[in-house]
C-alpha cells in the first residue's frame, strides 16, 4: 500500500525503542528494562501526555494519559502493550544484529519487531501525530508493561490498585498474527499453564558398565511416563490423564461453521510451521482445534550428558518442562490436581519427583458486538480489502481475563502481525506493508 506520511517518524522511533534489550526474562537486562521505560516515559511526556512510572509491581509500569482541555466530551481509549522482549542473540541464528531494526525483502527484522514493540509502536506515532495536527479524536491512555513475556504475574495486583486510573470506554490491544492475509479481531484466548516435572531414581550418576542392566535409569522413566500421557489415533493427539476433558465447553455449530470459512492452506501451513502434517479432532479444522480444544505440549527435556563425546553413565535425574492450553469449562486448580494423580498413580514406587505447577492464566471468551467493534470493522475492511475474521486464538494473552474479571469494559483485540513473522524466533519479522496498514488503521480509527 501507499505510504503513511507517518511511517517515516514511525521507523525512528522503532529504531531507537528496538535498539533497547529489554528482555524481561533475564536479570542481567534490569538496567535495560528500567532505560526502555524511562524511554518511554521521555517520549511520552515531551508529546503533552501525565506519565507515571508505576513501581513495586515488579518491572516498571509505564502509564500515560492524554486528555484533551477542550471542554468536549469524548470516548476514552485505554491502549495496551508490553516493552518487554525474548532473549536474542546474533548467534541464535539470526542475519542481523537482533537489536538493531533491519529493513530486507520487505520486513522489518529485529527482537521486538512484532512482540511487542512494533505494534504498539504503531499507536504511539499515529496518537503523537494526530495530537500534533490537531485530528486525535479520543482521550487516550497507554498501560505498557514490562513483565508480559514473563507471565505478569503481578498485573492483577496492579489493576486492583489502579482501577480508576486505567479505566476507560473501550481497550485496544495488537499483539499477534493476521490470518491468510485477512484482518482479525480476536474473540477469545486459550489459558495457559505451564510444569516443570523432575524425576530421580538415584541420588546421583552411575557407571553404565557396572550397573548397567541393573539401576533404574531416570530418562527411561521419565520417557515412559509421557508416552503414556499421550495419545494419538486417527490424526487427532489426546492428552491421557483421566478427566482432563471433563466439563469442556463445546463449539456450537455456528463457531465450526464460522472457523469452516476461515481460509487455511496446508501448503503454507507446513512451510510456516515447519512440520509436515498437523492433528485436530473429526469434523473440526485447524481454527476450531486451536479456539476450542485444549493442548499438552512438552517444550523441554534435559538428563545425562549431551557434550562432545561420551560419558558413559546412568543419569540419576530427568528433568521436562510442559505447558498448557485450557478452554472454557477447565479450571486452573482442578486440572493441575488431576495432573498430579496422573503422576503419582504412573510411576513406579522407586522413582521420587518434584512438580511444580504455575499459577497459569484462565481462558477468556470476549464479546464482540457494539459500535467500537462496527468501526474497528469498516476501517479495517478498507484498507486490507477484504474481510474481517472473528477469530478465536489458542494462544493466551493474560491480561484478557483480568479485565474481563475486574474492568468490564469492551475489549478490542486487533494482531496486526504476518502469520511468518517468527514470533519468538529468529529473524522475528514484521512485512513492511503490514506496519503501513496498521499504521493506517490506527491513524484512521483514532481520527473518525
Amino acid at each position: 500500500m501507499d505510504q503513511p506520511a507517518q511511517y517515516d517518524r514511525y521507523i525512528t522511533l522503532l529504531k531507537e525503542f528496538i535498539a533497547l534489550p529489554s528482555i524481561s526474562t533475564d536479570p542481567q537486562f534490569n538496567n535495560d528494562i528500567k532505560k526502555t521505560a524511562e524511554w518511554l516515559y521521555e517520549l511520552l511526556s515531551s508529546h503533552g501526555f501525565e506519565v507515571e512510572l508505576v513501581k513495586g509491581f515488579d518491572n516498571p509500569i509505564v502509564l500515560a494519559h492524554f486528555k484533551h482541555n477542550d471542554g468536549k466530551k469524548r470516548e476514552h481509549v485505554l491502549i495496551y502493550g508490553h516493552y518487554d522482549v525474548q532473549p536474542a542473540a546474533k548467534n541464535e541464528g539470526w542475519s542481523s544484529d537482533p537489536f538493531t531494526l533491519t529493513e530486507k525483502d520487505g520486513r522489518l527484522i529485529a527482537r521486538g519487531a512484532v512482540d511487542n514493540k512494533g505494534q504498539i509502536m504503531i499507536y504511539i506515532a499515529a496518537v503523537l501525530d494526530l495530537i500534533a495536527q490537531n485530528k486525535l479524536t479520543y482521550d487516550v491512555s497507554f498501560l505498557i508493561e514490562g513483565n508480559e513475556e514473563t507471565g505478569s504475574d503481578n498485573f492483577e495486583s496492579f489493576i486492583r490498585s489502579y482501577k480508576e486510573k486505567i479505566m476507560a470506554d473501550f481497550l485496544l490491544v495488537s499483539d499477534g498474527e493476521i490470518t491468510a492475509g485477512h484482518p482479525v479481531i480476536e474473540v477469545g484466548f486459550r489459558g495457559v499453564i505451564n510444569v516443570a516435572l523432575t524425576i530421580e531414581t538415584s541420588h546421583k550418576d552411575n557407571h553404565s558398565g557396572l550397573y548397567g542392566g541393573i539401576m533404574p535409569n531416570a530418562p527411561e522413566e521419565l520417557s515412559r511416563l509421557l508416552s503414556k500421557l499421550f495419545v494419538t489415533e486417527n490424526n487427532e493427539k489426546r492428552i491421557a490423564v483421566e478427566g482432563f476433558y471433563d466439563n469442556i465447553a463445546e463449539p456450537t455449530t455456528e463457531d465450526i461453521a464460522a472457523n469452516e470459512l476461515i481460509p487455511f492452506d496446508e501448503k503454507e501451513f507446513q512451510a510456516v510451521s515447519g512440520g509436515k502434517t498437523h492433528f485436530s479432532r473429526k469434523g473440526w479444522n485447524i481454527h476450531t482445534q486451536l479456539g476450542f480444544a485444549p493442548s499438552f505440549e512438552i517444550t523441554g527435556i534435559q538428563s545425562g550428558y549431551n557434550g562432545i563425546g561420551f560419558r558413559n553413565s546412568i543419569p540419576g535425574s530427568a528433568s521436562v518442562k510442559m505447558n498448557m492450553r485450557i478452554v472454557n469449562g477447565q479450571n486452573i486448580k482442578d486440572i493441575s490436581e488431576k495432573l498430579e494423580k496422573f503422576v503419582a498413580d504412573t510411576l513406579p514406587p522407586y522413582c521420587t519427583y518434584s512438580l511444580t505447577i504455575g499459577d497459569g492464566n484462565p481462558p477468556v471468551r470476549i464479546p464482540s458486538e457494539g459500535p467500537v467493534f462496527e468501526k474497528a470493522i469498516e476501517h479495517l475492511n478498507q484498507i486490507y480489502g477484504c474481510s474481517v475474521i472473528r477469530k478465536y486464538c489458542g494462544a493466551t494473552i493474560p491480561i484478557a481475563a483480568l479485565f474481563e474479571e475486574l474492568l468490564h469494559i469492551p475489549q478490542l483485540y486487533i494482531p496486526m502481525a504476518n502469520e511468518d513473522c517468527n514470533m519468538h524466533g529468529a529473524d522475528e519479522n514484521f512485512e513492511v506493508d503490514l506496519a503501513k496498514k496498521g499504521l493506517q488503521f490506527a491513524i484512521n480509527f483514532l481520527s473518525s
